[in-house]
């Protein structure tokens, strides 16, 4: 709960270049913000292949800290999940963020959003129709993001691609 947007820029700042897997987690940080997640994003290694990330109920942390995180993706990464469970200000620009950023050559997607009620089938839609055609695994949560419907389902079926071997909603 004491961490920081200082911190985590100076763990950023302090990966080693030859880092190939990664798992963090910041759940209940209240203190952490959109300048925490750049900072982190900016400090990933090339090298990295697996990167597992988990701000859950970081309340301050909106769309603008993801697009700056997703922009700071290795190339090469071919492992991601993201949890952003109970960020209150989590929105449809969020995961239209992740439409422009994810790696061509990610494998393994998995990304939890649930309870972030601002969440609409607009974002479901443009998450969709980002996903890269190299993925073969995608595992999404959405649980109790009310405002999604049937069309949203459909707009992010329509997204898929024909390689994905595994999908988890």
């Amino acid at each position: 709960k004491n961490l920081t947007d200082a911190g985590v820029a100076a763990l950023g700042g302090g990966l080693p270049d030859g880092l190939q897997h990664l798992e963090l987690a910041f759940g209940y940080c209240e203190k952490l913000t959109d300048a925490g997640l750049g900072a982190l994003g900016g400090g990933l290694p090339a090298s990295l292949q697996h990167l597992e990330l988990d701000f859950r109920w970081c309340l301050n942390l909106t769309r603008a800290g993801l697009a700056v995180l997703v922009a700071g993706l290795p190339a090469g990464l071919q492992h991601l999940k993201l949890v952003f469970a109970d960020c209150e200000n989590m929105t449809d620009a969020g995961l239209a963020a992740l439409r422009g950023g994810l790696p061509t050559g990610l494998q393994h997607l998995g990304l939890v959003f649930s309870d972030c009620e601002k969440l609409t089938d607009a974002g479901l839609a443009a998450l969709g129709a980002g996903l890269p055609g190299s993925l073969q695994h995608l595992k999404l949560h959405f649980e109790s993001c009310q405002k999604l419907t049937d069309a949203g389902l459909a707009a992010l079926g329509a997204g898929l691609q024909d390689g994905l071997q595994h999908l988890k909603l």
